[in-house]
């Protein structure tokens, strides 16, 4: 719960401090690079939820895992890729919905974005596709998250032990 609470933590500060930038880089990634600079907190609140809830999620589940998956079954390395790697995808299952939201948020040209805004966008996004036009395009992703969040787990237990040999 430390570790969750910690990694929460962190994530909110993070995307506090750097999502001015993340809406920068979705506008050009989208074509409407703006000389103005309104607007830059549009999504934040979509933003702060995945970036918190992601990492108490990936944390709780990945510290789960590594206590939990029997060590007889699999070497240390192989057992490490399972547990980063489900546990990245479960998380992004979880919480992607918030970064399709965000994003579309972080397009609108509005100043500042108010829950109603919010609520209009979860429900435009509802009517164009249901539950699923949230995951539009996730599933070539899903792959991706997979693989990093297995090999960030491998580096990140390999790492700890370089820090504390013997323990």
């Amino acid at each position: 719960a430390r570790d969750a609470s910690s990694g929460a933590g962190a994530a909110v500060v993070k995307t506090v401090v750097l999502h001015p930038l993340d809406t920068i880089k979705c506008r050009w990634q989208l074509g409407q690079a703006r000389h103005e600079m309104t607007g830059l907190y549009n999504g934040i609140g979509a933003a702060t939820v995945r970036s918190a809830c992601g990492m108490a999620i990936w944390l709780s589940l990945r510290n789960k895992l590594e206590r939990t998956l029997p060590e007889g079954r699999m070497n240390g390395t192989a057992r490490h890729l399972v547990c980063g790697a489900t546990a990245s995808i479960v998380t992004d299952i979880c919480t992607f919905p918030f970064d399709t939201l965000k994003k579309n948020l972080q397009a609108t040209a509005s100043v500042g974005c108010a829950n109603s805004e919010s609520d209009s966008m979860v429900r435009n996004l509802l009517s164009r596709g249901g539950l699923m036009s949230f995951y539009r395009g996730y599933w070539i992703r899903l792959v991706t998250v997979g693989l990093k969040g297995a090999l960030e787990n491998v580096v990140f237990v390999a790492w700890k032990g370089f820090q504390s040999p013997g323990s």
